[in-house]
């Protein structure tokens, strides 16, 4: 951020927190509307089988594939395959990438 918009942010901050309103800086707006994109851009992909999305709460929790196979009498085999048609659907690759898709998608709560 400029020196100058520095400036202009706490300026137009005061008022906001005077009136109990949020203030994001311009920074900041920029990474909410990309946030919010790439939530659309998810929301746009291939929906989920009910499956799916019992496996994706389940890694979203952290369960391994043969806990989330045990869980469901699957085998370790066909979660895999489940957890990878998730990867490719919704283009997740990480633990972390589930987790916060399953909170944004209110699959499990935060």
């Amino acid at each position: 951020m400029l020196k100058s918009d520095t400036g202009r942010d706490l300026v137009a901050t005061v008022p906001s927190l005077r009136q109990h309103r949020p203030y994001f800086t311009s920074q900041v707006a920029r990474m909410v509307l990309q946030g919010f994109l790439r939530a659309s851009k998810e929301g746009a992909t291939q929906p989920l089988t009910s499956r799916e999305r019992t496996i994706i709460q389940l890694l979203a929790e952290v369960k391994s594939n043969k806990e989330v196979a045990a869980e469901l009498g699957i085998s370790v085999k066909t979660a895999e395959t489940h957890r990878a048609n998730i990867t490719r659907k919704l283009d997740l690759h990480s633990t972390s990438d589930h987790v916060h898709y399953a909170v944004r998608n209110r699959i499990i709560e935060w």
